[in-house]
């Protein structure tokens, strides 16, 4: 029987240092996230959430515990290994959009596939699916200070999604939008969760968007419990 787990973590702490004190920044977290799911992260600043979301990007190690995605453990994997496998498998969404200023919504989105050198007529293709998918059809030209908050999101979900990753990461996605544009960028990103067969897991402050989770966490004081799972 298939693993529907893409996510999980075993007794997973992480701690930092800051001169001889230890910051305890994640304690003895265990907990899964289901495949093609729709989960929230919450949280005040300063519990956690950042740290935990590196750790599920494999862009940070855990201090102790182990942590699994896609039936892999993380750990094993060297460098090189660990930089393929983010490549691959992995999209991000950010709060401030991070896209290159210089380069217009077509090569924003056309980028992460030229990482992992995906054929030239493959790009073109996925490229101007993808650009039709979130709404952004007649923009392809456009560079990103040439388009409104709800735009470059949209062309961060399409630089996320184009390579068709099995997990996307949303940091704090609808943080610099007006609530009429979150609602609709949260309403895409669901819609395309489903078309893509993908998994998205977001940390957030906006509890105006946690109606449409399937299932929500809270992260305090490093602990991570369970809110609600429908």
């Amino acid at each position: 029987m298939q693993n529907q787990e893409i996510v999980t973590f075993q007794n997973v702490r992480k701690s930092y240092f800051l001169g001889e004190v230890e910051i305890k920044a994640l304690n003895d977290i265990s907990f899964s996230v289901q495949k093609e799911k729709f989960t929230f992260i919450v949280g005040k600043s300063g519990s956690g959430k950042s740290t935990l979301l590196n750790l599920i990007g494999a862009i940070d190690a855990p201090t102790s515990g182990d942590i699994i995605i896609n039936d892999i453990m993380i750990e094993t994997l060297n460098d090189d290994a660990l930089s393929d496998f983010r490549a691959k498998h992995i999209g991000h969404i950010f709060q401030n959009f991070n896209l290159m200023p210089v380069l217009n919504v077509y090569e924003n989105i056309e980028y992460p596939l030229l990482m992992i050198n995906e054929d030239k007529n493959s790009i073109k293709e996925k490229v101007t699916k993808m650009i039709e998918d979130v709404g952004l059809k007649g923009l392809e030209k456009h560079i990103p200070s040439q388009l409104s908050g709800g735009q470059r999101q949209r062309v961060a979900i399409a630089r996320a999604l184009v390579k068709q990753p099995s997990l996307v990461l949303a940091d704090e996605p609808t943080a610099n939008l007006d609530s009429k544009t979150s609602g609709e960028i949260i309403s895409l990103m669901r819609q395309m969760k489903d078309k893509y067969k993908t998994t998205f897991i977001f940390v957030t402050h906006d509890r105006d968007i946690l109606d449409v989770a399937d299932e929500t966490y809270l992260l305090k004081d490093g602990v991570l419990e369970v809110r609600d799972v429908k």
